[in-house]
């Protein structure tokens, strides 16, 4: 699957994007996430889709290369450069 972004080259998805993703994608987006501060799945969770299996919901995020996350003690996730231009796209076309 392509995700269009923009003006520039589609990127490549391995895994096609449910609603609830792009919802994840936006929250982490809004959340300022970052691998100085990294967002917790719970509250990523509730932010995007309200409940569910947070581990479910960032498996296709993760394996398109769009999240990373950390679970030790102050764990959490963070956008990579590519899920940051497709949160932003999603952002500003919808």
């Amino acid at each position: 699957m392509n995700a269009e972004v923009g003006k520039s080259k589609p990127i490549e998805l391995q895994v096609p994007l449910i609603e609830n993703d792009r919802n994840l994608l936006v929250a982490m987006l809004q959340a300022k996430s970052s691998k100085v501060r990294p967002t917790t799945g719970e509250e990523l969770m509730k932010l995007a889709i309200g409940s569910g299996d947070k581990n479910k919901a960032f498996k296709r995020l993760k394996e398109n290369g769009l999240v990373v996350g950390k679970g030790s003690k102050g764990g959490g996730y963070w956008l990579t450069e590519t899920g940051s231009i497709i949160a932003k796209d999603l952002t500003i076309n919808h």
